[in-house]
């Protein structure tokens, strides 16, 4: 019965990111079209499809293999609902050229985030985290989304009100972006090294350079 569970909430992520990616790509090919569609790509990619398979294959990967059967992937629908309706709004918000849902989009981000780095790291202490490689990577993902989560906010709140002195100067959407893209890189890295390390181990020279990685 959780094996059909699992399967269903796979293949409702692999539908949804694949129209994800589909929608991202179509409005790359529409910037022609009208300015308002630049930063499109962007948004749908990185807070849709980016943001919600770190947030699955981290709620996978962070389990061990003797604490998966009790895994309840279904809880991640609502987290993928978030990052959609994240999507949606910082879309919206280009389209129609009104800033402020770009604040509710940020708070929405970081509430979900939150909520997920609860139920993944619950029962982890920071001796256990930072002693495997593979969660140290997953662990520094959560920060760099509640970066971006932040940064989203801000980015609205600094379009609404432009003299608002406390946000910086430098903030622009490319900063949001890099904020959101290092998860989706820092969490695939962590995957290929869960995955070499279940397939004949890692020897001491690979443990290190995956150690240098994440350090730089």
């Amino acid at each position: 019965m959780q094996n059909s569970s699992h399967a269903r909430t796979f293949q409702t992520f692999a539908t949804v990111s694949t129209i994800c990616l589909f929608l991202a790509a179509l409005s790359g090919a529409l910037i022609g079209l009208s300015p308002r569609m630049k930063l499109l790509p962007s948004y749908v990619f990185f807070f849709s499809f980016a943001a919600f398979s770190v947030m699955m294959f981290q709620t996978t990967l962070a389990r061990s293999p003797r604490r998966l059967p009790q895994l309840d992937l279904s809880k991640q629908k609502s987290s993928l609902i978030a990052a959609l309706v994240v999507s949606g709004l910082a879309v919206f918000s280009e389209l129609t050229l009104i800033p402020w849902p770009k604040i509710i989009a940020g708070i929405i981000l970081g509430i979900a985030v939150i909520i997920h780095g609860y139920h993944i790291w619950k029962g982890f202490t920071l001796e256990q985290i930072w002693s495997h490689i593979a969660l140290r990577f997953f662990a520094t993902d959560m920060v760099f989304l509640l970066v971006a989560a932040v940064g989203l906010f801000a980015l609205g709140w600094k379009e609404t009100w432009p003299d608002f002195p406390l946000i910086p100067e430098f903030l622009r959407p490319s900063t949001v972006f890099l904020g959101a893209s290092f998860p989706l890189t820092l969490t695939f890295t962590g995957y290929l090294h869960c995955y070499a390390d279940a397939n004949g181990g890692l020897s001491k020279w690979e443990h290190r350079i995956f150690d240098w990685w994440l350090r730089c």
